[in-house]
């Protein structure tokens, strides 16, 4: 069973996404923000990707991406926004790099998990 760690400021969507993912057979775990993601990470080194929302106070999650890739230069990441305003420039390279993707807010179960596969998919290619 693959982990994944959630960060989201929202606590609907960060309760939403672990559903969906419990549903598809996945263990979730969920941080409130971006330290408290960063926590987490370096005290369960087994996690298997990273679903971030971009906009949460005190770590961005363009930050955390970033502050992941240190860690663990493969850990596929998708990254996730209602806030349209978002461009390739604010990322700073991180879109440029391997297994990161971006889904819109409002989301579907199936366009999360459908992101989340290809994730997945794009780490054994």
């Amino acid at each position: 069973m693959k982990t994944i760690l959630i960060a989201d400021d929202e606590p609907a969507v960060l309760t939403m996404t672990a559903l969906f993912l419990q549903m598809a057979g996945y263990a979730s775990l969920k941080a409130a923000d971006g330290p408290e993601a960063m926590e987490i990470l370096q005290a369960n080194p087994a996690v298997d990707a990273l679903i971030s929302d971009i906009r949460m106070p005190g770590m961005t999650g363009f930050e955390l991406g970033r502050a992941v890739r240190a860690l663990d230069s493969s850990m596929p990441i998708l990254l996730m926004s209602g806030f349209a305003g978002h461009t390739r420039e604010d990322s700073q390279g991180l879109f440029e790099q391997q297994n990161i993707q971006f889904l819109p807010k409002p989301f579907t179960a199936n366009q999360l998990l459908a992101s989340l596969e290809m994730l997945f998919a794009m780490q054994v290619a």
